[in-house]
């Protein structure tokens, strides 16, 4: 999380006992697609690249980032961005 400003996990979910398992899933495997839905300017939906392309719903998704900065909106900032030469 202190590199990418982000983590994700995915949730196994069951319907009558809840999450039942939460995986880790490769920060550089994730985009957040924003704006696919013409009816719904505010939905979004994660894309995990890789094996299998595949698409999750926000609740399928745990998302955590380190929201330090306005210019960092939908992904986290680094904590090692202030260090970094330009």
């Amino acid at each position: 999380m202190e590199k990418y400003g982000d983590s994700f996990f995915m949730n196994h979910i069951d319907a009558k006992e809840g999450i039942k398992k939460i995986v880790p899933i490769p920060t550089n495997h994730v985009e957040r697609e924003v704006g696919f839905d013409e009816k719904n300017p505010f939905a979004y939906r994660y894309r995990v690249e890789g094996m299998t392309n595949e698409t999750f719903e926000p609740y399928e998704v745990t998302h955590f980032r380190l929201k330090s900065s306005v210019d960092f909106d939908e992904y986290g900032k680094s904590m090692l961005e202030g260090g970094r030469r330009i």
